[in-house]
């Protein structure tokens, strides 16, 4: 009879295992599934998501125009204080596709699914298991509107986290001199693609140290060669801009104290701390009764990509954005002790009931993501209010709006406070000028200024001469800063004139 009733609760049990097991499927599936739809829906649409992305399209059309990126700063142009390979590649493609915010979210969404995949591919490497590498995609894919719903916009993020997930596949799967060497050279681009890159990889070379002794020097030496040779090249070739944008003016953002807590009391553990406590039993286990040398190397990985989340979201003017990399290694984790459980049934169930549990947690209702037909309709009508403009128009901080009008692009607003926040020397000086003696000489017929902006600075010279919106409740971005256009100056002489 013991015998019997023992058969019995394993079969249960492992019907249970069986319905739980299908139910991760299903909800890694949904997710995934939610995303791409999503993504692609509002891939073509024409006005931005999130308020910065205008500037990256028109970072895009000024490379394609054959002017450098970065030079001093001027009325005409300043470029964002990031490094420069997602503004390259989304220029080449938007040579092939034309310049517009399709191909940038295009390549934003490519590499999202990339990320998708790596995840999949290392820890199915890593456990022998496609179950748990589908779960540890499915689980990131669940994060979206955690990280502003950022994975698909016209920004750098899936690029940065698709070459540390690179980074990591290669020096952990394949620690021979070659890979190795390969995996410093993309601990480089990941430089390239945003300055966090090397913070979110600090621990990985000490953990190859201790599991590869001397072959480490490969993944260090390929890291510095690249960092110290391309970096030099970088910055002769910009006659010494490459240094003045990625490197000197970043020092200038401030520590918002406030968020040294928050990050883990607000942004990381509430929605996710099911999942953090099993990454950081199955970490444990490993190294104490485990694989230490495999525990050592996903401690080193989770300490950059969890801790340089959280030292970038410290700064002042971040966005939730920059969870990303600590929401794919908690995912990643998470796939790996699902491998973990191994054939203990009651582990088994224990985590797959712990997942499942995580994933409920997560749902949102993706209609709140994507821009309604009026938001559409509201920009349209703003472009031909440009359009019908005499005269050039400086639209601040969304110079796309102006192209679409048939109007040239100027200098975007968020970069040239950058520059003047991170820099009292004379290029700031000669940027002041400009912009002052382009306000005196009343250069352009109008002036649109955003929600959060004052006019103070056109005082004498502008007047307010309208909204651009009639409704409250129109383009908006869906994502990031809740900003929009707002109020359009005109010169004083024309605003006179009008009846």
């Amino acid at each position: 009879m013991e015998v019997m009733e023992s058969a019995r609760r394993r079969g249960a049990g492992e019907w249970a295992a069986r319905v739980l097991r299908l139910g991760l499927l299903a909800a890694a599936a949904a997710f995934l599934g939610v995303y791409v739809v999503v993504a692609l829906l509002r891939m073509r649409y024409p006005f931005e998501l999130e308020w910065m992305e205008g500037a990256v399209v028109d970072h895009a059309r000024w490379i394609l125009s054959g002017r450098p990126l970065y030079g001093p700063p001027s009325l005409d142009f300043v470029p964002y204080m990031y490094a420069p390979l997602y503004f390259y590649l989304g220029a080449l493609v938007s040579k092939v596709t034309g310049v517009g915010f399709a191909p940038l979210r295009g390549l934003s969404f490519a590499a999202s699914l990339g990320c998708f995949v790596m995840l999949f591919l290392l820890v199915r490497r890593e456990t022998g298991s496609g179950f748990s590498g589908f779960v540890a995609a499915g689980l990131f894919g669940a994060t979206y509107r955690l990280s502003g719903s950022w994975f698909d916009i016209a920004r750098v993020d899936s690029l940065l986290l698709l070459l540390v997930l690179s980074v990591l596949y290669v020096v952990r799967l394949h620690p021979r001199p070659v890979p190795l060497l390969l995996g410093g050279v993309l601990a480089w681009l990941a430089f390239l693609a945003k300055q966090s890159g090397p913070l979110l990889l600090l621990a990985v070379p000490l953990a190859a140290v201790v599991n590869y002794g001397r072959r480490s020097l490969f993944l260090i030496g390929g890291a510095l060669i690249s960092f110290l040779a391309g970096n030099w090249l970088l910055d002769r070739a910009y006659h010494g801009w490459f240094s003045y944008y990625v490197l000197h003016l970043p020092r200038g953002t401030l520590v918002s104290l406030w968020r040294v807590p928050g990050f883990w009391t607000s942004d990381l553990l509430p929605p996710l701390f099911i999942a953090v406590l099993i990454a950081a039993l199955w970490l444990r286990h490993e190294l104490i009764r485990g694989d230490r040398a495999k525990g050592r190397f996903y401690l080193a990985a989770v300490l950059g990509m969890v801790g340089g989340s959280w030292l970038v979201r410290v700064h002042s003017g971040t966005y939730s954005n920059v969870l990303m990399p600590a929401h794919a290694a908690i995912a990643m984790l998470c796939g790996l002790a699902l491998g973990w459980a191994g054939r203990s049934n009651l582990r088994r169930l224990g985590l797959y009931a712990a997942c499942l549990a995580q994933f409920a947690l997560l749902v949102y209702n993706p209609a709140r993501l994507l821009p309604s037909a009026r938001d559409a309709e509201a920009g349209r009508a703003l472009v031909a209010t440009l359009a019908a403009i005499e005269g050039e128009v400086y639209v601040l901080e969304h110079g796309y709006l102006a192209a679409l009008a048939g109007k040239r692009t100027y200098a975007n607003g968020l970069a040239m406070r950058d520059v003047h926040r991170g820099d009292a020397g004379p290029a700031s000086q000669r940027l002041r000028t400009e912009v002052r003696r382009a306000i005196e000489e009343r250069r352009f017929a109008a002036w649109v200024l955003d929600s959060r902006a004052s006019g103070d600075f056109l005082a004498g010279h502008y007047v307010e001469g309208g909204r651009v919106f009639d409704g409250k409740d129109v383009f908006w971005p869906v994502t990031g800063m809740r900003t929009r256009p707002e109020r359009i100056y005109l010169r004083i002489e024309d605003a006179a004139s009008q009846p």
